[in-house]
């Protein structure tokens, strides 16, 4: 089983280990396997350390990172990279749904049920529902708010969400 150098650290501590060392103690002690330590070592030394490096601390706990000079710029460690990336499509995801209930207008059909042709206008055109010109479209037409379309779609049966079928609207 080939383990991958997936942290600078390791990386680092692979260059940095002196040169009388053997490689299967080095990987011992890294908990590496022996053809990965072999060949990241060989290729260091047979074309040097290629990248050019710099540091860089992590945007939420701080930890410096290595990182490549000519790449794109990592904002954080693999600690806190999840949370991070969770962090930004949560925020990119509410931007979205505000745009798409800014596009909707204000609703005149509040609190009034929903008659069989609103239904199936609305399984019609449920693809629209992902641009704001179609969100506009719909929700105007229907004299609704995008949260209650999608209400509609998902909690009022008109969209089976895990079969991925659209069965008739019930009522």
């Amino acid at each position: 089983m080939t383990v991958k150098l997936n942290t600078d650290e390791l990386r680092w501590a692979i260059v940095c280990a002196p040169d009388d060392e053997p490689t299967s103690a080095l990987a011992r002690r890294l908990h590496l396997d022996y053809p990965t330590t072999y060949e990241f070592r060989a290729r260091v030394k047979r074309q040097g350390w290629i990248c050019p490096l710099k540091a860089r601390a992590c945007l939420d706990c701080g930890q410096m990172m290595l990182m490549s000079a000519l790449g794109g710029a990592k904002r954080w460690c693999q600690a806190c990279r999840p949370v991070a990336e969770r962090r930004v499509q949560q925020a990119r995801s509410r931007t979205k749904y505000e745009a798409m209930q800014a596009a909707s207008g204000p609703a005149s059909r509040r609190w009034e049920r929903w008659t069989e042709e609103e239904r199936r206008y609305l399984l019609e055109h449920q693809n629209e529902l992902g641009t704001p010109a179609g969100v506009a479209r719909v929700t105007q037409h229907l004299g609704r708010t995008y949260a209650a379309c999608m209400a509609m779609l998902y909690k009022g049966g008109l969209r089976d969400v895990d079969a991925g079928s659209n069965p008739e609207p019930t009522q």
